[in-house]
């Protein structure tokens, strides 16, 4: 039988005030410690709220997962801004034949798969959809060699790297890439181990379709990340050293906009536990090699750094990322200290205001416009999840204490659903869960026997499916209006393989 739920309070919802972005560049006697609560009547509450009698989860039998017996393996659901569906499976990419058909067609053998940073955690798609949902970028392995190509939805033909640029081309190093926010650029990096006679330069390159240009713009060694920051800059992240990274940002024209983090002084945090938030132009910085450990804070647009948290002598970041809000107001970042190892989450807003914290809590996701989902141990392999709302009400327990891990989750885009997995281990057993802080109890969707989580999840665009896997096996699709679950099949065929000779 599925668990048992709690029926929470209804909640009550006020979108917070975005603050000015903060002025100091140093650490001064005015950055708060963890004793340190500010004086605003909005402050979330200590207490939680419950109720005394678990209800039933449902009265009604759910679609149980069942896997054939040689499922393959799936990456995870890329969703264009146009509902549209691609996947990668066994080094072959599918796209679904029309929006919500949910049937795969052969787009393009010999992809290649998702592809792991050198010098960090930070991993490449192996495709990736245009920011209008037209066009579909990734790499293909021919040989020993890697190629970029893009699949246009309009046409449903395919173009190699050499077409786009109109030029013929030495097979191409690249290890990442990056579309621009409108769409008509992509930015590229080369590997590190590029020897002095090849054709290529390690380095950032930015390919400009509409021109059909590609031009080396940063010449460097041991990228770890870069990302757009809007249309006409990027920022990318250097290591440069064994505890030592810093991070830059350059324009489409080559030149160097800001720098943080200099080689021979702070440096970026060596495990790379930032978190970056580009609408609101955010990154924050777990800096663990300053003289004393702090979070930074950096302005994305003028490269202005501010220290706007202190640890105390005694702790220490745990080895956990930080989390920004989607309005960009408000953070989490998780400490140990000598006495325990236990890590504490701490919520702070972007001043270094102290908003509290949980002992033994890790961040699954941010509500827009709300506050986060946490999973909170209690003891004994018991776990619970918590929602921690920002408008002043007291933080609510939807899922009691209970022996299941909760390796995910994810809110729709509006707020207004989150789908969480939860596993219990013991029984070999796995639910997927769609929650509303508005209806109150979670809603069980799917399960599966199976120790594996679901997970991999994607919204679409209009919030009407999510798509997931099972541990990364097989797909499927829930529609929230009809209340189904639907698996997604692959069908043979399909045109606009890459050509043999990709020149």
């Amino acid at each position: 039988q599925p668990p048992n739920e709690i029926e929470p309070a209804a909640p009550t919802f006020s979108a917070p005030v975005i603050t000015p972005s903060p002025t100091a560049a140093t650490i001064d006697a005015a950055v708060p410690t963890r004793t340190d609560t500010p004086s605003q009547s909005a402050v979330p509450q200590a207490t939680v709220t419950t109720m005394d009698n678990p209800t039933p989860l449902i009265t009604t039998p759910v679609p149980t997962a069942v896997l054939p017996d040689a499922a393959a393996s799936m990456a995870v659901p890329l969703v264009s801004s146009l509902g549209r569906l691609a996947v990668v499976q066994e080094h072959v990419l599918f796209v679904e034949t029309a929006v919500g058909s949910a049937n795969l067609v052969e787009i393009a053998r010999n992809v290649a798969p998702d592809i792991q940073s050198e010098d960090g955690p930070v991993a490449n798609p192996a495709a990736t959809w245009s920011p209008d949902g037209s066009r579909l970028a990734f790499f293909y392995e021919m040989g020993t060699a890697v190629y970029l190509a893009i699949w246009d939805s309009r046409t449903e033909q395919i173009q190699t790297l050499p077409n786009l640029v109109n030029k013929a081309l030495p097979p191409v190093p690249f290890t990442s890439f990056r579309w621009s926010p409108e769409g008509n650029r992509l930015l590229l990096t080369t590997s590190d181990r590029l020897t002095a006679d090849s054709e290529w330069t390690s380095g950032v390159w930015i390919a400009t379709l509409d021109s059909r240009e590609l031009t080396l713009v940063v010449e460097a060694r041991q990228l770890v990340d870069t990302a757009w920051l809007n249309t006409g800059s990027f920022f990318l992240q250097l290591r440069c050293g064994h505890d030592c990274a810093t991070i830059m940002a350059y324009d489409v024209n080559r030149r160097q906009l800001w720098k943080a983090y200099e080689e021979d002084d702070e440096v970026l945090s060596a495990s790379t536990f930032y978190a970056l938030n580009i609408a609101q132009g955010l990154l924050v910085n777990l800096n663990n090699f300053a003289p004393q450990p702090v979070v930074d804070v950096l302005d994305t647009v003028t490269g202005e750094l501010t220290s706007v948290w202190q640890l105390a002598a005694d702790e220490a970041f745990a080895l956990l990322p930080p989390h920004i809000s989607p309005n960009g107001r408000f953070l989490t970042f998780n400490t140990t200290n000598s006495i325990s190892l236990v890590p504490t989450l701490h919520l702070i807003d972007r001043d270094g205001r102290d908003y509290g914290s949980r002992d033994n809590a890790t961040v699954l996701d941010w509500r827009p416009n709300g506050g986060p989902v946490v999973v909170q141990a209690m003891g004994d392999n018991q776990n619970q999840l918590v929602y921690w709302p920002l408008d002043g009400a007291a933080a609510r327990i939807f899922v009691q204490p209970r022996a299941f891990t909760f390796p995910g989750g994810q809110w729709r885009a509006d707020g207004q659903y989150f789908i969480y997995s939860a596993l219990d281990p013991t029984n070999g057993a796995s639910y997927l869960y769609l929650w509303s802080p508005e209806q109150g109890t979670p809603f069980l969707i799917f399960s599966a026997a199976a120790t594996q989580p679901f997970q991999d999840f994607a919204w679409a665009p209009d919030g009407q499916r999510v798509f997931f896997t099972l541990g990364g096996q097989g797909m499927w699709a829930y529609d929230l209006e009809t209340g189904q679950v639907q698996q997604i099949s692959v069908m043979e065929g399909g045109t606009g393989i890459p050509p043999d000779n990709p020149n």
